[in-house]
């Protein structure tokens, strides 16, 4: 599995629709070193990049230098995420907040679905009950709107 920045950098480019050489236009990097970021299969990294990487690489994908950096820390595999590297919410681009929300949105799916699992081997009945109980809300929230009208 890559490190968490050629993981990100891949994931990015292929939201944008992006090839190497799209990357390479529009970061004023060379073709070799997006290269070796793009193919880095890696899952750590021995050293951070030059900020001059960063930066190019930020600029070609539409994310902050900031950003970039907090992946490649993640990626250095000392226990830190990009998490802990938190930029003030104003100083994040559209495209960061975006990212992280899906993130985030995807991380809750994920243990939704693994605690409705747990709830269905604990209690087979849990999905009945639930529908059940999402039936009873809707009738009382439907009767009253019609008392409230």
């Amino acid at each position: 599995m890559a490190h968490a920045l050629a993981a990100f950098i891949n994931e990015r480019m292929n939201q944008r629709g992006l090839r190497n050489r799209d990357l390479v236009a529009a970061s004023g990097l060379s073709r070799a070193l997006v290269s070796k970021y793009v193919t880095d299969s890696r899952e750590t990294l021995s050293r951070l990049p030059a900020k001059e990487t960063l930066d190019g690489l930020a600029k070609g994908l539409g994310v902050s230098t900031e950003f970039l950096l907090g992946k490649a820390i993640e990626s250095l595999g000392l226990g830190y995420t990009s998490g802990d590297f938190v930029n003030r919410v104003d100083a994040a681009s559209d495209d960061e907040l975006l990212y992280e929300i899906e993130a985030r949105l995807r991380q809750r799916s994920e243990k939704a679905q693994t605690i409705g699992r747990g709830l269905r081997r604990i209690d087979p009945d849990h999905d009945e009950q639930r529908a059940a109980h999402e039936d009873e809300t809707s009738i009382e929230d439907e009767q009253g709107h019609s008392e409230n009208a």
